[in-house]
């Protein structure tokens, strides 16, 4: 989905729901600088608990990765993933599949790089943006609009804002 749409706050409800509370659970921050070697050491360090030897190859933070994830439930998110060549998204892949137990999350705003990084006969998921009548009910409600003795006069603006937004919630959020 495009910027601002909620895809990473959508991630992190997965991350933080209760039937993940039995994984290691590991966030990786990727952006449009997309570096093989800083998101394998990420990992590494996030689930040894401590800093890695920041490795330089990928065969060796492949070898790094399979011993602490092999046998353990983990859940690996990957925030934000730009990068579209095939190769450095297949060796990303590849440096991940070192575990059946391992779940990997990946938002981004591309369908292309998302299809790439899923599963055969997994379908992405598309965040579209709110329709008017949700971001309306949304600006009441975190406005505590039904309390206010002067709701009536503010609803025209108030749903005028909503249109404005265009269904995305960082912007509602922001206004």
């Amino acid at each position: 989905g495009m910027g601002g749409v909620g895809k990473t706050t959508l991630a992190q409800l997965v991350f933080n729901d209760a039937q993940f509370n039995d994984y290691h659970r590991v966030w990786v921050y990727v952006s449009q600088v997309f570096d093989l070697n800083k998101i394998g050491n990420s990992i590494i360090s996030q689930v040894s608990g401590k800093g890695s030897e920041h490795s330089h190859t990928l065969q060796h933070i492949s070898k790094q990765l399979k011993d602490p994830l092999q046998d353990k439930k983990t859940l690996i998110v990957l925030d934000d993933l730009w990068e579209t060549g095939y190769f450095q998204l297949d060796q990303l892949k590849l440096m991940l599949n070192v575990s059946t137990k391992m779940k990997v999350l990946v938002t981004t705003r591309s369908i292309d790089i998302a299809r790439k990084m899923g599963n055969v006969g997994v379908e992405p998921y598309m965040l579209d943006p709110l329709d008017n009548d949700m971001c309306w009910r949304i600006i009441k409600q975190s406005g505590r609009f039904q309390s206010r003795p002067d709701k009536e006069q503010l609803e025209p603006n108030g749903q005028k804002i909503a249109r404005k937004c265009g269904g995305f919630p960082l912007a509602l959020i922001t206004l």
